[in-house]
């Protein structure tokens, strides 16, 4: 669902800022140019510096909000924090339709379209087969610097993507015994798994649909843990 987020009382720099999607995006008021130079100068030295790039060429409003790594346990996090002091109900951030990747984006593509509706693959085997073969478009795909990022948050492992799916299955038995969240990771890393392997058979039949794309199966090129992450 999208919606417009606002921040809460008391938000202030430095601290986790909240965000969302919006249909039609009203911009807060721009910073002064002091705090955008410091915000761009810290930026151009993140590892996120690409991204933000890109959402701002995109036209989303991104002056309101920073990425930092933050080190938790040992581990570097990243965060959402706020560039900037931000009043209670001033919008800290919002994200135009166009700039998220959902079911609707997708289907703009009449052949992707029928050979997903066709199969019936769930939601999240359609964007992942969709990101999957945006990926192999590398920079020619719109999407290049999101799924950058994304794959720079796989390789921090749990400590990038902190879900119990993607926990070995020792450790999610040990961590989460006598707790029904076990259960339920266990059902949910199943189904993830079982979609993983119907993928073999909708691609087989999608030579002549995908002329923009290398015709190849994706499992062949990504692993089933890849497929989780």
């Amino acid at each position: 669902m999208l919606g417009r987020l606002r921040s809460p009382p008391g938000l202030h720099s430095g601290r986790p800022a909240i965000y969302g999607c919006v249909h039609q995006p009203k911009c807060p008021p721009r910073p002064s140019s002091t705090v955008n130079d410091a915000v761009s100068s810290a930026r151009a030295a993140s590892p996120s510096s690409d991204l933000f790039k890109w959402l701002q060429e995109a036209g989303t409003p991104v002056e309101n909000i920073d990425i930092q790594s933050v080190r938790i346990g040992g581990k570097d996090i990243d965060k959402i924090v706020a560039a900037r002091p931000i009043s209670a109900g001033e919008l800290a951030i919002s994200v135009p339709e166009r700039m998220v990747v959902t079911l609707d984006a997708v289907f703009e593509d009449e052949a992707i379209a029928e050979l997903l509706t066709t199969n019936k693959l769930s939601e999240l085997a359609c964007l992942t087969l969709y990101l999957m073969y945006e990926k192999k478009e590398g920079k020619q795909s719109f999407w290049y610097p999101y799924i950058k990022e994304l794959d720079r948050l796989r390789a921090r492992g749990q400590s990038g993507v902190e879900s119990p799916i993607l926990w070995p299955q020792e450790e999610a038995e040990r961590l989460l015994a006598g707790s029904t969240v076990l259960e339920a990771v266990m059902e949910r890393k199943a189904g993830i798994l079982d979609e993983y392997q119907e993928c073999d058979t909708v691609w087989y039949l999608a030579g002549s649909l995908f002329n923009k794309y290398p015709y190849d199966i994706p499992t062949e090129a990504f692993s089933s843990k890849l497929f989780l992450q």
